[in-house]
């Protein structure tokens, strides 16, 4: 029925985000966060 039509299509888009999630992409410690570029005081450190 109409149930399983809306699973596969439920699948196809988590699969889809998976492999290009949206937002900003981070590229390691130099770029791509915005916390962490714009207000490095907000982000927590693990070293603290």
């Amino acid at each position: 029925m109409g149930k399983s039509d809306r699973k596969t299509e439920h699948a196809k888009g988590t699969e889809e985000v998976r492999k290009d999630p949206p937002g900003p992409k981070d590229h390691g410690r130099e770029g791509g966060m915005a916390t962490r570029e714009n207000a490095p005081d907000a982000v927590k450190r693990s070293d603290d």
